[in-house]
């Protein structure tokens, strides 16, 4: 363990891998918070898709990711630790005819227009509880832009159920959108650090996990 009273000593290089969508609300603020702790540490950051920073960890590519962790492909060689855990919501626009309902239920979702997110998994997590429910949703669009999920869901083209990390009350145009009770329970989006299994962890490295378990992970409303 570092001696936390010496943190000037500290250098070397790290080597994070991100996803696209993680990327965007929890890197900035743990990269910051570790760079002043720790100037002469390099940091390089690798983003790609799930399923190839699993493969970048396992062969020691990086060091450590921050990603979604519910589903990860090969868990036996991985470690996770969460960092927080983001509950799923309905989001839909102020004038949506779902909007005027104080709760909604997953068939009341189905039976609408939706706009699916594809990206880090988390349709996945989804899919698994529609296919629990035995409900087939009424899908519009796939997209792995999360900018036009929050159009068009803005401007009442369709719904969609995201995890609350996500959720913006306005869109780039100004319309609003609103986040209903849902009344069934689903599966929240874990976002955690991910290491290789049974490795020897360098100090750097245990100093930016400790680092990133002190950090708040308060979702901004903003």
């Amino acid at each position: 363990m570092i001696d936390r009273g010496r943190q000037e000593a500290l250098t070397g290089s790290l080597t994070i891998g991100v996803t696209s969508l993680v990327a965007g609300y929890y890197l900035a603020e743990l990269f910051a918070g570790f760079q002043r702790s720790h100037p002469s540490v390099r940091i390089n950051v690798v983003e790609d898709a799930p399923q190839f920073l699993e493969h970048l960890l396992v062969n020691g590519e990086v060091d450590l990711a921050i990603m979604v962790s519910n589903a990860l492909g090969d868990p036996q060689a991985l470690v996770v630790e969460v960092l927080t855990s983001s509950p799923n919501r309905v989001w839909v626009s102020s004038s949506h005819a779902l909007a005027a309902r104080a709760e909604l239920t997953l068939a009341d979702c189905a039976a609408v227009p939706q706009v699916l997110l594809e990206a880090d998994r988390v349709e996945g997590v989804l899919r698994s509880v529609w296919s629990r429910y035995g409900l087939h949703p009424d899908v519009m669009l796939r997209t792995s832009s999360l900018e036009a999920v929050r159009s068009l869901v803005g401007v009442g083209a369709g719904i969609t159920i995201l995890p609350d990390f996500l959720y913006r009350p306005w869109t780039l145009d100004a319309d609003h959108i609103e986040v209903p009770t849902l009344r069934e329970a689903v599966p929240s989006i874990d976002v955690g650090l991910v290491w290789r299994r049974g490795t020897r962890t360098r100090d750097v490295v245990s100093e930016f996990i400790e680092v990133a378990r002190e950090q708040p992970t308060g979702v901004r409303r903003g």
